[in-house]
């Protein structure tokens, strides 16, 4: 009688001896001999299903098919079930109920809809082919309970009487079916295909390409979580378990599963829960208790917390914010590869928190790329190993600064009395970049800020109405800037009014026999304090055009110049300044009505002392002092032409 490979495969192919062990692999696995449910004949093709575990044994003896098979075997096989207990151990192992065990060779299911439908392997119940061969089909089971019913009709539509079709897997999605045959157009022995469920029927199969399938054969697939498909191949003498995957729509080998799951015997079955810390696998490794025996495994990967620390390589600042890139670019093992949140050559990104750390998990023998970065900051990167992370208390990436930014912390504040100014009015001009200046207002407390990038110059003008205006130019910035914040301070000195400089009706013309001892005083002031220029300002009330009262103010503001000049000062140290009617020291704006005297009032001539900060003289009575006239006399308003 003739024998098709197929029926050989689905008993396990145990016709290899024993070979060297795959080098490498997983360090820390526990594998055990599940030896409650094995016996002395083939226990293989675990799934775990609920709190149950199905597989499938040879039990039953024929004699149907002649001699033995090529493993020494002379059993069919058929699905059992067992339980979990809370120990984690296995019992009440019971063959499956319903018509799926039928007379040949049962097993390998796989589950779909939630549990409620079961895909299995079955010797073809058509008998024999035309080569007088029996194939394997794949069926496929209603799930009712603990009752499984195939159905004459559930034979899945790509079967053939000429070739075997065996060892389902389902995604867990259940979109795709995997499975081995020996149809014709593969690489040779038995192949991996899929075919993918559109509306509830399955399409064609689909090789998965010669990387992964040889000219020898690959058998028993399985799909995790991770669409990870599990296979094991005969390609190096012995059935070894390796790992495919889907990259850009084409089917990869991600490598060889390594020890201790391959062995120098026969490995399939591979299965693994969603995080790669448990599972089974099928084995006729030694010290087993028959030709195939179910092992379990389960592997506690150790992860290690590492602290990633960001600091300014200048002052040694821990910086909050900065964001860590954390690469892993080689794992210690092929679960760790696998089953770990972060993939190799994936990035997990982390900020540090206002200590500048980040946490992470790190796990063991692997090795990372890390890339820390912050703005206005060079990027760093590190390849540390787990080692060199895990040594210290935290490992430090230092950044080294590309823009300096801090903040520029200012305050106004009355020269004579260091009490702050409120609302003054305060001119930024970048001298860097150039341009127009922004504009800020002190608060209550006489304070603004704003940010500055130290690489930068800048000149700040405070200036307030009835005080003198105040300039400070920052520069070299970059030293100050790595100590923290800068600060500065712009002194406002009150403005000195010459009340007594009146001038005619719409003239600039010194009325002399009102204004003389007040021009005295200002010119007594400058000749006591040599360093100082005065600045001369001239104000109208609000009356009248405005572009005449700025023209007018000018021309007053010049005569109090010419007559001091007259009087013998230095030209030089005085500057003639028009407001016109800008800066109103009352309410006196157009159209509100107001006195003569108070409209008078805003008709006044200013001065302030600038240049070089000095102890001012003080000014004895003397100087300029209280109204000795009707300031109004006749109260002229400026004309309006």
């Amino acid at each position: 009688m003739k024998y098709i490979n197929a029926i050989f495969f689905f008993t396990l192919l145990l016709f290899s001896g024993q070979l060297m062990a795959q080098d490498g692999g997983t360090e820390g696995v526990d594998l055990k001999n599940l030896e409650t449910l094995n016996s002395e004949y083939e226990d293989f093709a675990p799934m775990p299903y609920g709190n149950k575990l199905m597989y499938t044994k040879a039990t039953r003896k024929h004699k149907i098919f002649g001699p033995k098979l090529s493993n020494g075997t002379n059993r069919f096989t058929d699905v059992y079930t067992a339980t979990r207990g809370a120990d984690g151990m296995f019992g009440n192992e019971s063959k499956l109920s319903g018509d799926v065990n039928y007379r040949f060779f049962d097993g390998a299911p796989t589950f779909m809809d939630g549990g409620q439908k079961m895909i299995y392997s079955r010797t073809n119940l058509n008998g024999r082919n035309q080569e007088n061969d029996i194939v394997l089909k794949l069926y496929e089971a209603d799930v009712t309970g603990d009752t499984y019913n195939s159905g004459k009709e559930k034979a899945l539509p790509f079967n053939s009487d000429d070739f075997s079709n065996t060892h389902p897997a389902l995604s867990k999605d259940g979109k795709w079916l995997f499975f081995s045959s020996n149809r014709p157009g593969g690489y040779g022995g038995m192949d991996l295909y899929v075919s993918e469920n559109t509306d509830g029927t399955w399409g064609a199969p689909k090789n998965l390409g010669a990387a992964i399938n040889t000219a020898s054969n690959e058998i028993f697939p399985y799909a995790d979580m991770n669409n990870n498909v599990f296979y094991s191949s005969d390609k190096s003498g012995n059935l070894d378990i390796y790992i495919a995957q889907m990259k850009a729509d084409v089917w990869t080998m991600f490598g060889s599963l390594g020890a201790p799951f391959n062995s120098g015997a026969d490995d399939i079955n591979f299965v693994a829960n969603a995080d790669g810390t448990e599972g089974y696998l099928a084995s006729a490794r030694e010290g087993g208790k028959g030709s195939d025996d179910i092992y379990t495994w389960k592997y506690d990967p150790e992860p290690v917390e590492a602290t990633i620390v960001v600091i300014d390589a200048d002052t040694q600042e821990r910086l909050e914010s900065a964001k860590v890139m954390i690469t892993p670019t080689a794992y210690g093992n092929i679960l760790d590869e696998l089953y770990r949140e972060v993939k190799i050559g994936e990035a997990a990104e982390r900020m540090t928190d206002a200590d500048g750390k980040t946490v992470f998990k790190v796990y063991p023998e692997s090795q990372y790329k890390i890339e820390a970065s912050k703005e206005n900051y060079s990027t760093e990167i590190r390849n540390p190993t787990t080692l060199e992370l895990a040594e210290n208390e935290e490992y430090t990436i230092p950044l080294k600064r590309t823009v300096w930014k801090r903040n520029l912390n200012g305050v106004v504040i009355n020269s004579e009395t260091n009490d702050p100014i409120v609302d003054s009015r305060v001119l930024v001009y970048n001298l860097t970049l150039g341009g127009d200046p922004i504009e800020y207002f002190s608060d209550k407390d006489g304070k603004f800020d704003f940010e500055i990038d130290c690489s930068h110059e800048f000149k700040i003008i405070a200036e307030k109405a009835s005080f003198s205006r105040d300039t400070v130019e920052l520069k070299d910035l970059l030293e100050s800037c790595k100590n923290g914040d800068v600060s500065t301070t712009l002194k406002l000195t009150p403005a000195m009014r010459l009340v007594h400089v009146y001038f005619d009706f719409d003239k600039s013309s010194l009325r002399l026999d009102e204004s003389l001892a007040d021009l005295q005083g200002l010119k007594r002031i400058l000749m006591d304090n040599a360093n100082y220029t005065a600045e001369l300002r001239g104000h109208t009330d609000s009356r009248g055009r405005t572009g005449y009262n700025k023209t007018l103010s000018v021309r007053r503001a010049k005569a109090v110049v010419k007559w001091l000049v007259d009087n013998g000062l230095d030209k030089n140290r005085l500057v003639a300044v028009g407001l016109g009617e800008t800066q109103l020291v009352n309410n006196c704006g157009n159209g509100v009505p107001c006195s003569e005297l108070e409209h008078q009032l805003n008709r006044r001539t200013e001065f302030t002392l600038i240049s070089k900060i000095i102890e001012i003289k003080e000014i004895n009575s003397s100087g300029l002092s209280s109204p000795r006239v009707d300031p109004c006399k006749g109260c002229p308003h400026e004309p309006q032409p």
